[in-house]
């Protein structure tokens, strides 16, 4: 036991530790990470935060970016565990009075999965537990992450009374058993109506994912001005099986879309 309590020491060391790593990382490479990542679009004083990590990063920011909503912003985590509560509560603005946390993962018996515990004890510890928290889940069994479905824990956080907010929930499915999941609304389309999108069905071992993603490297390279995206659902265990493959491609903007082109998005 004093063995393993000595590491404690290094795990209060963590924040110092990470942010020189991050700044090392910062000088090689010119890119800027921050152990959580706050983004705004709108005011600066927003009223409701989403906690995520993960790709659903992306799909959150670029739907509070076409929405231009006002009162939501989002905390990006990027370093999970070792957690450290000041670094994450720090970037919490003041205005902040709800919260909602989202997990990829399910917690069996659990009060909440791992992210969503660790925020609220993060703010119980350093005073603001006052905050109102919901937990979510999505993305479970290979299920897609949209921004319809951002936009489902928006709504949901943004109901006037706080006894109408779903406080556990799930996005993405239909629950017609614990009846926790958010009703979506039509899809929408966060990207430039400059960017083309295509959608194209297969048989597993057809050589139409392969094929496309021969596709999509040929105009990439051919047309060096050109943004280039792929996406594609099959399960590579499975010949004969359904595949669907996403292409998206425009000269004029750069494409950064982790999530499948859905009906009405211009595919």
């Amino acid at each position: 036991m004093q063995l393993v309590e000595s590491s404690n020491q290094y795990f209060k060391a963590v924040d110092g530790i990470a942010m020189e790593a991050f700044d090392d990382f910062y000088r090689v490479t010119g890119r800027r990470y921050r152990a959580f990542e706050y983004r705004y679009f709108g005011t600066s004083k927003p009223t409701v935060a989403i906690i995520t990590m993960g790709s659903s990063v992306k799909v959150v920011e670029n739907t509070l970016q076409y929405l231009k909503n006002e009162q939501t912003c989002m905390v990006g985590v990027r370093m999970f565990r070792p957690w450290t509560s000041k670094m994450f509560v720090d970037v919490l603005p003041p205005s902040i009075k709800r919260v909602a946390v989202l997990d990829r993962t399910r917690e069996g018996g659990s009060q909440g999965e791992p992210l969503y515990l660790d925020v609220c004890t993060s703010l119980m510890r350093e005073g603001r537990g006052n905050l109102f928290v919901a937990g979510g889940r999505y993305g479970l069994g290979s299920k897609d992450f949209t921004p319809r479905m951002v936009l489902a824990v928006i709504k949901n956080m943004l109901k006037k009374e706080e006894a109408d907010i779903k406080r556990q929930f799930t996005v993405g499915i239909e629950d017609d058993v614990t009846h926790l999941s958010l009703p979506l609304g039509k899809p929408i389309n966060t990207l430039d109506n400059r960017v083309t999108q295509c959608v194209f069905f297969g048989f597993g071992s057809d050589g139409t994912v392969g094929g496309n993603k021969e596709a999509v490297k040929i105009i990439g390279n051919y047309h060096e001005s050109m943004s280039v995206q792929a996406y594609f659902e099959y399960d590579s265990k499975k010949s004969s099986g359904w595949t669907v493959s996403y292409l998206r491609f425009s000269p004029y903007v750069h494409i950064d879309a982790p999530f499948r082109v859905e009906d009405g998005q211009g595919a």
